[in-house]
């Protein structure tokens, strides 16, 4: 029986791990942390629960099919609950907005607040269907390994040469916005979801446009007990597999032999195995780990050259009450929307917004679960995109300041009394991400997804540099995400799998 071994028990290493015990291998997950999740991750204080990464849940078909996969079912491990409001949007001028799975909704919405744009609304659904088409069924091309030229091998399938141009990587989201609506506030709306994979409106494919249209068609989904539920219930999958877990166990050393790694140190212990998979952060990975001896396209020279995602600044509070205004999931934007993405691309730009040009998004699930928190009182998380590749900010020196600016934003533009709610307060700054998690310059979600790092131009699960790496997770196929990652573990399973057939 192969013996496998992950760094890191992320969402993407838990996805693989159940997949290659179910093909019978031998597996074994190391974690730096005290539990498993990575950047999914939950703590509790003081009777409140806060998940600290995602905050919903989108793609259900993704968790149904991983699941019957390993002949499960998703609801035996995930309490999932559809939400019926999935956002609420809030501009600076006191209009509102709000989408959810009900059509009509939406439809009665435009017609009255921005009446014209109904037709710009079936455009909009008709090309996020032909995408995800493309994407989910039929040829699955972000469900698939690539593996010749460049990925580009796929075009060449009867399938997708006919219909090709739907998946619009001429396009980019703002510009597939602006031809579908006349309003600005629409096309802020239909496109503001780009920040969630790391990339801007201007900068993000069209292709991506397809998540607003999940979200609008197939909804967006909460967890019981919270986002980390997901975890828990693969977490629990995995062990009843036979998957053995290792926490507070960090991965210091890879140890090779020719172009192989026959074991990896940490600083207790030596692990071996037959085959290593990294599910971490591929830029610190091979800046940090990878021996200086063994030749890489990717130095980090080369990932500084990349186009970078953003990243987040995070704040999870513990509030005295619920504030009723904000729903489930809300966005508060600003005056200057262009201002605020260009200042979200723009290094060593934190001192420069303002009132006018900042906007963020703020999650209270204690709305529809209470129990996350002491009776009578609320959770609320707040994320807000800051620029990702920034090297000479010093975090350390910014983080109070920034704080307090997105108190005074939300009290004095949203009118949101929030420094008079707070009972418990969690900051994470992007470079506290950084340490927490090994993340090269604190990039949350790893290289963008701009045309020429996605598909086979993306870092590949599969090491050209040793024979018996492989790589799962956000930095990788098909990219960042929860059910991308979770597609990741299938994708990298599939590969090896094919080389070294299923044990048994």
């Amino acid at each position: 029986m192969k013996k496998v071994l992950i760094i890191g028990a992320g969402i993407g290493g838990l996805s693989a791990a159940i997949q290659l015990a179910f093909h019978k291998y031998d597996v074994t997950v190391l974690e730096k942390s005290h539990q498993p999740g990575g950047k999914i991750n939950q703590t509790k204080h003081n009777g409140f629960t806060f998940d600290t990464g995602a905050s919903f849940i989108m793609a259900k078909e993704i968790y149904d099919d991983f699941f019957n996969s390993v002949d499960r079912k998703v609801e035996k491990y995930i309490t999932l609950k559809k939400l019926t409001e999935s956002s609420k949007f809030f501009f600076a001028n006191g209009k509102t907005f709000s989408l959810s799975t009900d059509a009509n909704l939406i439809r009665k919405q435009i017609s009255e607040l921005f009446p014209g744009d109904e037709k710009g609304l079936d455009q909009f659904n008709k090309i996020g269907k032909e995408i995800y088409e493309l994407m989910y069924h039929g040829p699955k091309l972000a469900r698939r390994n690539y593996n010749r030229f460049f990925g580009f091998d796929y075009i060449f399938d009867p399938r997708v040469i006919s219909k090709f141009h739907h998946l619009r990587f001429w396009q980019t989201w703002e510009q597939l916005v602006n031809k579908c609506f006349k309003s600005n506030y629409l096309r802020q709306i239909f496109s503001y979801q780009s920040t969630f994979v790391g990339m801007t409106p201007s900068e993000a494919l069209a292709t991506y446009s397809f998540l607003t249209w999940m979200e609008i068609t197939q909804g967006l989904y909460e967890v019981q007990g919270g986002v980390y539920g997901i975890i828990q219930g693969f977490y629990k999958l995995a062990s009843e597999l036979g998957v053995k877990f290792e926490f507070n166990q960090e991965v210091m050393k890879l140890n090779t032999v020719e172009n192989k790694i026959i074991s990896v140190s940490t600083k207790t212990d030596n692990f071996n195995a037959d085959i290593f998979i990294n599910n971490g952060d591929a830029a610190y990975f091979y800046i940090n780990l990878l021996p200086k001896n063994i030749p890489t396209q990717y130095t980090e020279n080369s990932f500084k050259k990349m186009k970078h995602s953003c990243t987040f600044f995070t704040i999870n509070l513990g509030i005295k009450k619920p504030i009723p205004k904000l729903s489930h999931h809300s966005i508060f934007f600003s005056n200057q929307p262009e201002d605020n993405f260009k200042l979200i691309n723009t290094p060593n730009s934190i001192n420069k917004f303002n009132f006018d040009n900042f906007s963020y998004y703020l999650t209270q699930p204690t709305l529809s679960q209470p129990s996350l928190a002491p009776k009578g009182k609320a959770v609320l998380f707040i994320l807000a995109p800051v620029c990702g590749y920034d090297p000479k900010l010093q975090w350390s020196s910014y983080e109070n300041n920034f704080k307090e600016f997105i108190y005074d934003v939300m009290e004095k533009r949203d009118h949101i009394p929030i420094r008079s709610l707070i009972e418990e307060e969690i900051v994470i700054s992007p470079a506290q991400w950084g340490q927490q998690y090994n993340l090269w310059e604190n990039i949350i979600l790893g290289p963008g997804h701009n045309f020429f790092q996605v598909n086979g131009f993306r870092i590949p699960n599969k090491s050209k540099e040793i024979d018996n790496l492989f790589f799962v997770g956000g930095s990788t196929i098909p990219g960042a995400g929860v059910p991308t990652c979770i597609t990741s573990g299938e994708l990298v399973t599939e590969r090896i799998v094919d080389i070294y057939h299923p044990c048994g």
